[in-house]
Order: structure tokens, then C-alpha cells, then sequence
């Protein structure tokens, strides 16, 4: 196998997968080597093409194993106010979400959409926005929305 070969993302990633598989099924060195041998013929997953670590991973999934979801850490759902009572920072929340769910936004998270109010207003969470601030970012938002043509981000 080439080195090339050897460092390919996809190669790396089913390597992974056979690691956490053999974690999560709850495997012994001695059950993990044997499967290794079986199905790979190589004592190494870092030693197998990608042909026998498919040939593993499927028999790790014959075992019961399968892939669990990443856990996404979402931006906080606008809180159970009345309409009324909502701030700005709430409707930024709403427009970053539905932006997501549109698949403009790739990470949802509080984390991220600090980030984006830091770059336009220097503050790190829409809680520390005051008025003028958060019209920036409220405006960005819908022109993001607009140019990707999300009509329910710029309806909120």
C-alpha cells in the first residue's frame, strides 16, 4: 500500500469508526485481534486497504454495532414569551435556526452564533447587544436569508 494510499480521509475514517465500534460493542483485545484476523487478515486495522476494513466494519455492524448520530448542540429555542415580550436577542436566535434548518447555517450552536455577532458587533452573545447592535445583526441576518432565498428566517 502507498503512502498516499495509506493517509486517505476515507481510509482514516473507517479506521476511526472501527476503534469506536470496538468500544461501544464492548470488545477484548482478544475478540477485537480475532475479528481483525478474520475479516482483515492483518493483526492492524493500520494495516489493511479499504476492502477489509469494510469487510470489518460490517461485521461489526452484523454484531449490532451502528453509528450514532453527532450530538449538535443547538442555539437556545426563542423563550415561551408572548409576542410582546420577546427581545432582539430572541429574534436573532429564531432567524440563526431557521437559517440552519434551511442548511445556510452549518452549526447551530450558541458558540457559532456568538461568533458571527463578534464579528459584526465586537460582543460575544446577543445578550450583551444593545438596540443599534442588534438591527446589524438582525439586518444581516435577512440579507443572508435573502441572498440564500429563506423566506421563513426573514418573516420572523
Amino acid at each position: 500500500m502507498s503512502k498516499a494510499a495509506s493517509k486517505s480521509p476515507q481510509r482514516l475514517r473507517l479506521i476511526k469508526l472501527i476503534h469506536v465500534a470496538a468500544r461501544d460493542l464492548n470488545m477484548h483485545d482478544d475478540a477485537y485481534l480475532t475479528l481483525l484476523r478474520r475479516e482483515g487478515g492483518k493483526d492492524s486495522s493500520a494495516d489493511m486497504d479499504l476492502a477489509a476494513l469494510d469487510r470489518v466494519l460490517l461485521r461489526m455492524r452484523e454484531l449490532g454495532w451502528s453509528p450514532k448520530p453527532p450530538k449538535r448542540k443547538y442555539s437556545p429555542p426563542s423563550r415561551q414569551k408572548p409576542i410582546g415580550q420577546k427581545t432582539q436577542a430572541d429574534k436573532i436566535r429564531a432567524m440563526w435556526i431557521s437559517l440552519h434548518r434551511a442548511g445556510v447555517v452549518k452549526n447551530p450552536s450558541e458558540t457559532s452564533l456568538g461568533k458571527f455577532c463578534k464579528r459584526l458587533t465586537g460582543k460575544h452573545t446577543p445578550d450583551w447587544l444593545n438596540h443599534d447592535d442588534a438591527v446589524i445583526v438582525i439586518q444581516a441576518l435577512k440579507a443572508w436569508a435573502m441572498r440564500e432565498r429563506v423566506e421563513d428566517a426573514v418573516q420572523i
